[in-house]
């Protein structure tokens, strides 16, 4: 009886359930049913309350994720507007550098003035060459307080510090294909052995099958600066230069 009433659906065990408690005619078998159900339930109840959870987790994301986009969005505006203006700057400047040049100091300095039509500094109406300088330097400090040259690696760390769950969610999906592309590869070899295409000893292929895998726990704390394609392209390229030297020898 219990092995049929596990191969029931919990829709079947309700109509059984009525069936016998229309007419109990066994206790026994009224209460294994009425238990099978509880349990059915109760597990139902508690993939519920996960796919609930899952589900909640995944809005918060998505919401973080919403808020983080218009902050890159925002932010790939102003970049592209300001590449623009740092663009009608550099020509400007080499206008005027040319006027200059030549002689001519007044298209110089209309070139200079039409530099800045759109954005401009505030300057002091007192200021004088040798004070030029020391307002430079403080016009070139960032919200953070630092000054100076900000590298790419820089500006790179300083935005996924503002974006949290969209770096997280990124690094998930680089992870989980660098995770597909090891077990390809580590697939690749295993098969190519095991097919008579490689001409090696079975511990050697082994090790390196092994080794190949064992990337994958390397993932977690992998530096986003670790071993790429370009070094293994650039090991082989080297190697081909042994092997044409050798051959030659």
């Amino acid at each position: 009886m219990k092995e049929q009433l596990a191969n029931m659906t919990i829709i079947e065990l309700v109509r059984t359930g009525h069936s016998y408690a229309a007419s109990i005619q066994s206790i026994e078998t009224y209460s294994a049913i009425v238990n099978e159900m509880g349990s059915r339930l109760e597990a139902l109840n508690l993939a519920h309350i996960a796919a609930m959870n899952n589900l909640r987790s995944a809005t918060s994301t998505i919401e973080r994720m919403g808020v983080e986009g218009a902050y890159l969005l925002n932010g790939a505006a102003a970049e592209l507007n300001g590449s623009w203006v740092r663009h009608k700057t550099v020509l400007g400047a080499q206008a005027a550098l040319l006027c200059i040049s030549q002689g001519d100091i007044c298209a110089a300095r209309e070139w200079l003035e039409g530099t800045v039509d759109e954005v401009s500094a505030d300057m002091p109406d007192d200021m004088t060459v040798a004070g030029l300088e020391a307002w430079f330097d403080s016009q070139m400090v960032a919200v953070n307080g630092k000054s100076g040259f900000l590298t790419r690696r820089e500006a790179e760390d300083a935005i996924r510090a503002r974006i949290p769950a969209t770096d997280a969610w990124q690094r998930e999906l680089r992870q989980t294909a660098w995770a597909e592309g090891i077990n390809y590869a580590a697939g690749r070899l295993a098969a190519a052995f095991n097919h008579g295409f490689v001409d090696k000893p079975l511990a050697e292929v082994y090790d390196v099958v092994k080794a190949v895998l064992g990337a994958k726990e390397e993932l977690v704390t992998a530096p986003e600066d670790g071993l790429s394609g370009e070094y293994a392209e650039q090991a082989l390229k080297d190697w081909a230069a042994q092997l044409r030297n050798e051959v030659k020898v």
